[in-house]
């Protein structure tokens, strides 16, 4: 089951709208990732931005962790725990390109992947 949820957030990356039915029952969030070329450039590291979305009616993020811990994650103006209503977005920033995001909630555990970049900011 934990492998349909995985399969569900790689769906919904890329078609950036979730439409398989069987995807929404369990999993309380869903996580996009965007990157920034510009912040690449001007910083010279890179630049990875994740936009925890809660789907859950709510849901409480208790923790998150990027590649076990080995990349940095901050979130901004923000401090864990940190409650979403359902369409609420909670945005971090990771200094990874490929980060394995670790999402920690009230509703459980889940840890995402990223296939390939959703959507360049310009």
């Amino acid at each position: 089951m934990k492998n349909l949820r995985l399969l569900c957030a790689a769906a919904a990356a890329l078609t950036s709208s979730l439409a398989l039915g069987a995807c929404t029952p369990d999993m309380p969030v869903s996580v996009d990732r965007t990157m920034s070329p510009q912040a690449e450039a001007a910083t010279g590291a890179v630049q990875t931005n994740l936009l925890v979305k809660g789907v859950a009616d709510v849901v409480t993020i208790t923790s998150l962790a990027a590649n076990h811990g080995t990349c940095v994650l901050t979130a901004a103006a923000v401090s864990l725990p940190y409650t979403l209503k359902a369409g609420d977005v909670l945005q971090a920033q990771a200094n990874c390109a490929d980060p394995v995001l670790e999402v920690e909630t009230s509703l459980g555990t889940w840890t995402f992947t990223f296939p390939h970049i959703v959507q360049y900011f310009t």
